[in-house]
Formats: C-alpha cells, structure tokens, sequence
C-alpha cells in the first residue's frame, strides 16, 4: 500500500506544472499577437508606398512617352563638311549627287532629319 501511494504522483505538484506550462505558453501567445501586429502595421505601410510607386512610375511612363513623341532639332552649320555614304544604290547615289549640287548651286540650306517613327 506504502509503494501504491508513493507511485502516484502528488496533485499539487502536477497542478504546479501544469501552471507553469500555461504561462509560458500565454507569454508565447503575446509575443505572436504583438509581432502579428507589428507584422499588420509593416504590410500597411509597404502597400501604401507600392501605391505611391506605382503612380510614380504611371507618371513616368506617361513623360517617357511624351518625349519619345517630340523631335529633336539640331542645326550644323560648317564651312566645309564631308558626307561619306557607301553600299547605296547606283540611282540613289546619282539623285542624291545632283540635289546636293542643286542645293550648294542654289546656296539653300539642307536639313537632314530621322525618318518619323513607324516608316522604314
């Protein structure tokens, strides 16, 4: 009877455990419910800054748009300039040849240009 009594475990000892076993585990739980928080907080502020780089980003699209639209102009203007254009067509080199000796002739200005987008 003596051996029965001490192989069951005592109550309060059990109960003791038992306590200490729920408060680490109500002090885990806190942790997590404030590193949830702070984890909620984090996700806020990354969405409104993906926000404002989103419409940043639009707006930049938008103005790298525009600029491709406009054209750019550039003047050269030289005394004497050399033009070397090789593999082009026969036909095109002579029509080419009798316009720039027209232009120098006729003391005009020749304004050299890229093709307009779309046109090959």
């Amino acid at each position: 009877m003596v051996a029965a009594q001490k192989a069951v475990p005592k109550l309060p000892a059990i109960e003791a455990r038992l306590e200490a076993k729920q408060a680490r585990l109500d002090a885990e739980q806190t942790r997590l419910r404030h590193e949830l928080d702070a984890t909620k907080d984090k996700l806020g502020k990354v969405r409104v800054n993906q926000s404002i780089t989103d419409y940043n980003l639009s707006e930049m699209r938008k103005e790298a748009a525009a600029s491709k639209a406009t054209s750019i102009e550039m003047e050269l203007q030289t005394s004497t300039s050399r033009l070397v254009m090789r593999d082009i067509h026969p036909a095109a080199a002579k029509a080419l040849r009798e316009f720039a000796a027209q232009a120098v002739a006729d003391g005009d200005t020749v304004w050299f240009s890229d093709p307009p987008a779309g046109n090959a």
